[in-house]
């Protein structure tokens, strides 16, 4: 169960609040978010998950994301490997920064 709050936006800036229930270790997490357009289809992101385990890190992700008629292009630094919400409030224990690049395909009906 996730919940996502837009705190506060302006014409190119947005910051949000993730809140989530994992259901597995029957926790609240919490995460932060922060977006900066600094052209039309270009903006900036950073994130950051909270995590319960102590002997963990927090995970963050930064990046850029590029987009264009159909496709919407993401490319990325963390200090995890790991995809989704539950997974980054889990946390890390790698202290690496990792490098990655999604594209994605915007399909639209009617």
């Amino acid at each position: 169960l996730e919940f996502r709050r837009v705190l506060f936006r302006s014409e190119n800036f947005t910051q949000s609040l993730n809140i989530a229930y994992d259901g597995f270790h029957s926790k609240v997490q919490a995460g932060a978010g922060v977006d900066l357009e600094i052209l039309p289809d270009i903006t900036t992101f950073a994130t950051l998950f909270s995590t319960h385990y102590k002997e963990r890190y927090m995970a963050y992700a930064v990046g850029i994301k590029y987009n264009t008629f159909g496709h919407r292009f993401l490319g990325f630094g963390s200090n995890t490997t790991s995809i989704g919400l539950r997974r980054m409030f889990e946390g890390t224990t790698l202290t690496q920064l990792y490098f990655g690049f999604k594209m994605t395909r915007l399909l639209e009906w009617g």
